[in-house]
């Protein structure tokens, strides 16, 4: 395979691969809109989620993303394994 060719395969899969994350994303959020509705006690009276409610809106750097799961995990109640350690629980 001479450079050219490889320039072009390497752009299709790179190509594919945007394409099949884009599908894999559309199918959580659709998975995710149908368990949002068939919940009985939606939080915004008669709400119903549709399936752009669940994509990702923008990109996200690794420390904007750990800071959201950070909130979520007290949101939830949920303990930090990472400070375990240190709490003598």
């Amino acid at each position: 395979m001479i450079p050219s060719e490889f320039y072009i395969f390497a752009k299709a899969r790179s190509h594919r691969m945007k394409q099949e994350q884009e599908a894999e994303q559309q199918l959580t959020a659709r998975i995710c809109s149908t368990i949002a509705n068939f919940v009985p006690m939606r939080t915004k009276k008669g709400k119903t989620y549709q399936e752009r409610d669940f994509m990702p809106k923008k990109k996200m750097t690794p420390s904007q993303m750990l800071k959201s799961v950070e909130k979520l995990n007290k949101m939830f109640g949920g303990v930090d394994l990472r400070k375990r350690g240190t709490d003598n629980e």
